[in-house]
């Protein structure tokens, strides 16, 4: 007699969730075999390069310096100031030009006529021209030095708080600190400036490996406006790497590490072309021994996956990435090296796996455990909860006997 209510209770409960339990997007959906592909896999759309979205906001959403900064101190406003300059100086020239063949032409009339009181007047003339003259030449120099004592003031103001600005570079270790000291190198901008800017990012501590996507967000932010900072900093960057590629010393090896590693970053950030990146990998697979092996490792955990999931350059790393796989097998390296080879591998072209299969349930045991995670959001307390799995327990075992 207890179970035909039990059963009851049941169907109205099963009859009130079937609708909810179709269209529910939040219950957990099985997976069965007509959902996947012939061989075993979801299908999925292409493989983003980011792995979440911080990421991808920190390489590719960069500061527009024109908000925050004049155009003036950025050097966009030089050519306008300088054509501007050249016009007037052009004006003056015509101007002058005027007034001297006005000179010349009634001094040519007056000779004639006066040429007694031309010859006495000479040497009042003369000497009142000295005078002029040396008071404007004393008078230009005390300008001058005037100007330069100015001028090294600011030099040294400048000098002062470029040196402060580079102290703080090694404590900027988040996006807000690194952009805002973006801005404020804009007020200091100068060609001895960004010279100096250069070498303070080349020399980073080797040791110092997490400071390099911040020191290439910030180069990736002045390259908008300043073109000469990358090619420098790069141009450094290759010359070291081929100076190193021959030193065999273990106290080189942080050095090669970091250099790689900057490379490697400034790529994902599109200021190291990809030319160069290859080159450097295919530098150290020709030669796979030693500290070659720990470069090339270093540099496919940078930029590996990024190259190998980008549009244009998809081919030439897969096809690098079968070299390495290759010389592994071929080379009889250590077991260090041997699991360095396989990270950098897997981290670039993860292993292919197929979905995992999801055991299919009856329509009744899905059913019951949509009602009891329902149960269990809407009846909280302690004592529904008992007497719902009373009767799901007795309803179930109805069913089954």
């Amino acid at each position: 007699m207890r179970i035909l209510p039990c059963m009851r209770s049941f169907g109205n409960l099963s009859i009130s969730y079937c609708a909810a339990f179709h269209h529910d997007g939040h219950t957990t959906r099985v997976t069965t075999a007509s959902e996947l592909s012939p061989s075993g896999k979801h299908f999925s759309a292409v493989e983003p390069i980011w792995d979440d979205e911080d990421t991808k906001a920190f390489y590719e959403s960069l500061p527009d310096l024109r908000v925050f900064v004049p155009g003036v101190l950025l050097g966009e406003a030089e050519p306008k100031l300088v054509d501007q300059h050249g016009k007037v100086h052009e004006q003056t020239g015509e101007h002058k030009l005027e007034q001297g063949t006005e000179v010349q032409n009634n001094a040519e009339a007056s000779v004639p006529e006066h040429q007694l009181e031309g010859k006495t007047n000479v040497g009042s003339k003369n000497r009142e021209k000295k005078d002029k003259t040396g008071k404007e030449i004393s008078k230009e120099k005390e300008a001058d030095q005037k100007g330069d004592i100015e001028r090294e003031k600011v030099r040294v103001t400048d000098g002062a708080s470029l040196d402060n600005l580079l102290q703080r570079l090694p404590r900027c270790v988040s996006r807000d600190l690194i952009d805002q000291l973006t801005v404020e190198f804009c007020y200091l901008n100068s060609k001895a400036n960004r010279k100096k800017l250069a070498r303070a990012l080349f020399n980073v501590p080797r040791t110092s490996l997490e400071l390099l996507p911040f020191y290439s967000r910030l180069v990736a932010t002045l390259s908008t406006c300043m073109k000469d900072l990358p090619s420098m900093l790069l141009s450094m960057l290759e010359e070291e790497f081929n100076f190193l590629m021959n030193k065999k010393d273990q106290i080189k090896i942080e050095t090669k590490i970091r250099n790689i590693r900057f490379i490697g970053e400034l790529c994902k950030f599109n200021i190291a072309p990809s030319g160069l990146v290859f080159s450097c990998l295919k530098a150290c697979l020709d030669d796979f021994s030693h500290h070659n092996i720990d470069v090339a490792c270093n540099l496919l955990e940078t930029c590996g996956r990024f190259l190998y999931l980008s549009q244009g350059t998809t081919v030439r790393m897969s096809n690098m990435l079968e070299i390495l796989r290759r010389l592994k097998n071929v080379k009889n390296l250590d077991p260090h090296h041997s699991t360095l080879v396989e990270n950098a591998y897997y981290l670039c072209k993860p292993p292919e796996r197929s979905a995992r299969v999801s055991k299919v349930r009856p329509p009744l045991h899905q059913v019951s455990l949509f009602i009891f995670f329902c149960s269990f959001w809407y009846f909280r307390t302690y004592v529904c909860i008992n007497c719902y799995i009373e009767e799901l327990i007795l309803s179930l075992y109805a069913c089954s006997t």
